[in-house]
């Protein structure tokens, strides 16, 4: 007998019990939108935040402990508000000495000198970081219009700026197109704000900055765009402008209490592996007296982002669960009322010498079809899911994790507005580890359809011909 004509029967099965059939592919489509969802949001964010570690490996950053410094000065004549993070408000209590600033001492260029000796071949790398207004130079020969900004957006008033050595530059970032400064007037700036602002290797970009109490403006050309590092690492080229550590000494200030050294530094190890026994050694060196200097690494400053990923999962995957559970009924059921109609035509299919594999392959086939199409369905539709979920999970970690959230909260910036749009999430959502869980959530609602049809269709295989045909 030709294999087709089961698929077929199956096929007019289906068509006579559409609305069975269709509860329980809708069953099955929503419990495959529930998981695919899930993993494809989580994986979508892992992207966004960590694939600078797959592409320059992993980050030891190096923060002076201002509560630690503080512990150490005396109180007596000063009064200072310390806010968290990479910059404080000072103030001063004036004395008939006038007004005192005690020396805070950050991590010394001697410092960094004898760490890099411990972290070889791998450079200790200081940097800065501020925040600034800016304006692009438009080109009065050409043509081209950029969208006005929204006045409600304060990133688009707003940008991130590092200063780092220029010869340090190529191991931290990976550049989308250009290349890396080789002058002071030229900075590097972030895929992001490249798009957001409609920007390209040439154009220019004019900082408003107070420097001593003056105003004065700094133009800079762009010579290379970097590729996004995910906006919730330490340094984060997505939506910032880097410059050289000269430049940067220059023309801005960075609010901070060290009146010797530097608040922060990073090494970029290559090899993953060797970062923690690296950690431990520079947290030996640095902090024999106390912990003068916080240390942490990309890994666990993106464990909020993690735990994001694992509470959002655990709720979503329970919730699939369930309707994957509600579906395997829903097809049990179908398929045990579709035996029992179909008693009499079993017999007769027996009667004319059909073996019971084929019979048992004619209902596999029904329940087979509903779960491919409720898989095929639920597969294409959590991709679409995934990127609005994935937008509100990269935003929602970028606020979490922000960098320059004490610094934005001293400008009057909401940490909160953090703004995503579908397209940003398009650029980590085509790759491998995001996809596979469209062809994973098909498997999987194909396994679940198959195995709660085999006892319905074990059933029919084995029925008795001449009592099937005594059924009416």
């Amino acid at each position: 007998m030709n294999p087709l004509i089961f698929f077929q029967l199956a096929a007019r099965n289906l068509r006579l019990n559409k609305f069975r059939s269709i509860l329980a592919i809708l069953g099955i489509t929503i419990g495959i939108v529930a998981i695919a969802t899930t993993g494809m949001s989580g994986a979508i964010l892992e992207n966004s935040q960590f694939q600078s570690m797959n592409e320059i490996g992993e980050s030891i950053y190096l923060q002076v402990n201002y509560t630690y410094l503080w512990e150490q000065q005396d109180q007596t004549n000063n009064f200072y508000g310390v806010k968290s993070g990479g910059a404080v408000a000072v103030s001063s209590v004036s004395t008939s000495r006038g007004y005192v600033q005690p020396e805070m001492e950050g991590i010394t260029d001697k410092q960094i000198r004898e760490l890099s000796k411990i972290t070889a071949p791998y450079p200790v790398i200081p940097y800065k970081q501020t925040m600034s207004t800016f304006e692009i130079v438009e080109d009065e020969y050409s043509d081209k219009k950029r969208a006005e900004k929204d006045p409600n957006d304060f990133w688009s008033r707003y940008v991130t700026i590092y200063g780092i050595e220029n010869e340090y530059l190529p191991s931290m970032f990976v550049l989308e197109s250009g290349k890396f400064p080789k002058v002071k007037s030229e900075v590097l700036v972030g895929s992001k704000f490249a798009k957001k602002n409609e920007v390209t290797v040439g154009d220019e970009l004019i900082f408003t900055v107070y420097k001593s109490g003056q105003q004065k403006s700094v133009k800079v050309k762009i010579s290379g765009i970097m590729k996004n590092t995910g906006e919730g690492l330490m340094i984060s080229s997505d939506n910032s402008i880097v410059g050289s550590d000269s430049w940067f000494n220059t023309n801005f200030n960075t609010y901070s209490m060290i009146t010797k050294g530097y608040e922060s530094a990073v090494v970029v190890v290559k090899d993953v592996n060797e970062a923690p026994k690296m950690q431990d050694q520079i947290n030996a060196y640095l902090n024999k007296k106390g912990n003068r200097v916080d240390i942490t690494n990309s890994s666990a400053a993106t464990q909020p982002v993690k735990d994001i990923i694992a509470s959002s999962s655990k709720e979503m995957m329970s919730m699939g669960a369930i309707a994957l559970l509600v579906a395997a009924v829903g097809i049990f059921n179908v398929m045990l009322m579709s035996v029992t109609q179909r008693t009499h035509e079993i017999g007769i299919l027996r009667s004319i010498g059909t073996k019971k594999r084929q019979i048992l392959t004619m209902f596999l086939c029904e329940a087979g079809m509903m779960s491919v199409l409720g898989s095929i369905i639920g597969g294409l539709l959590s991709l679409v899911f995934a990127l609005f979920k994935a937008r509100d999970m990269i935003a929602q970690s970028a606020a979490t994790l922000n960098p320059n959230a004490a610094l934005m909260q001293m400008m009057g910036i909401p940490v909160d507005e953090v703004q995503v749009s579908l397209s940003d999430v398009l650029n980590y959502t085509f790759s491998a580890n995001v996809l596979m869980y469209i062809p994973l959530g098909i498997l999987i609602g194909v396994t679940v359809g198959l195995l709660s049809a085999l006892y319905p269709a074990w059933r029919a295989a084995n029925m008795d011909p001449i009592n099937a045909l005594n059924e009416q």
